[in-house]
C-alpha cells in the first residue's frame, strides 16, 4: 500500500501542476487574478499541488491524499460556481 500511495500521489500531483500551470497562466495573461474566484482558485490549486507532492515524498498518507483531494473539489467548485455567477 506505501508505493500504491507514492504513485497515486506522485501521478496526481503531476497532473495538477500541468493543470495548474495552464490555468494560472490564463488567469495572469487575461488579468483576472484581481477577482476573489481567480485567486482562491489559484490558491487551493497550488495548496493541493502542494499537499500531493508533499504526500508523495514525505507523508505519504491515504489522508493526506483525501485532503489534497478535498482542496480539488474546492478548486473545481469555485471555478464551476463562478461560470456562473458571471451568467446570471
Amino acid at each position: 500500500m506505501h508505493s500504491a500511495v507514492v504513485v497515486a500521489s506522485l501521478v496526481t500531483g503531476i497532473y495538477v501542476l500541468c493543470i495548474v500551470a495552464f490555468r494560472g497562466w490564463q488567469v495572469v495573461h487575461t488579468r483576472a487574478i484581481r477577482l476573489r474566484p481567480a485567486q482562491v482558485m489559484v490558491g487551493t490549486g497550488v495548496l493541493s499541488l502542494a499537499l500531493f507532492l508533499l504526500n508523495a515524498a514525505l507523508f505519504v498518507s491515504v489522508g493526506v491524499y483525501a485532503l489534497a483531494m478535498c482542496f480539488q473539489l474546492g478548486t473545481a467548485a469555485v471555478s464551476f460556481y463562478s461560470l456562473i455567477a458571471d451568467t446570471t
